[in-house]
């Protein structure tokens, strides 16, 4: 169904063990993990800074859609350094989110997860919690875990590397409980289970 499954229940509990999430969201592409995702927490007026470049599909979402709900965004170059992440993040009480595609599509180049967390936990505030996001559909969860890292929340194209063969397409949201419960609903009503 459009809320659950057993086989969307048994793959969710088995992928988010890879990451080491308390849980995960299954969705029918990595564009419905992103954009479902992303758009859980980011109200009108909010912004999200990126890694630029990303995916072509993200960076579509980012520049030219979440600009028409109100939602700004801002880039800095992927791999940047703590100090030019913060440049975007220190004087703009209005970052929401903070999101990595490490390593970056199609560049491959390698963001500082840590320094992100840092600086979300630095410029957060009692009433707005700066969240990290990492994309790593790249590594993928063998060989990199954001959640370890720092991130909030972990995405993946699962029709990339984590399937492996070339023979689906699916993406994956992971993180706390809490986190997914909201990611869940916005799947849900969205559709895009």
């Amino acid at each position: 169904t459009r809320v659950n499954n057993p086989n969307t229940e048994i793959l969710e509990d088995k992928a988010a063990c890879w990451d080491g999430a308390e849980e995960s969201a299954l969705f029918g592409s990595g564009m419905g993990a992103v954009s479902s995702t992303c758009l859980s927490f980011l109200r009108p007026g909010d912004t999200l800074v990126f890694g630029d470049p990303v995916y072509g599909g993200t960076e579509f979402f980012f520049r030219h859609m979440l600009p028409m709900f109100g939602i700004k965004t801002k880039h800095f170059p992927a791999g940047a350094t703590k100090a030019e992440m913060e440049a975007l993040v220190k004087d703009d009480p209005t970052v929401k989110v903070i999101y990595l595609e490490s390593p970056a599509n199609p560049t491959i180049m390698i963001s500082d997860i840590g320094a992100a967390r840092e600086l979300a936990d630095q410029f957060s505030t009692p009433d707005r919690k700066i969240l990290v996001m990492v994309d790593n559909t790249f590594m993928g969860p063998i060989f990199s875990n954001p959640l370890h890292l720092g991130a909030d929340l972990v995405i993946y194209s699962a029709t990339k590397f984590f399937g492996g063969h070339s023979d689906l397409v699916a993406g994956f949201a992971m993180g706390s409980k809490a986190l997914i419960a909201q990611v869940k609903v916005f799947r849900t009503i969205l559709g895009s289970i």
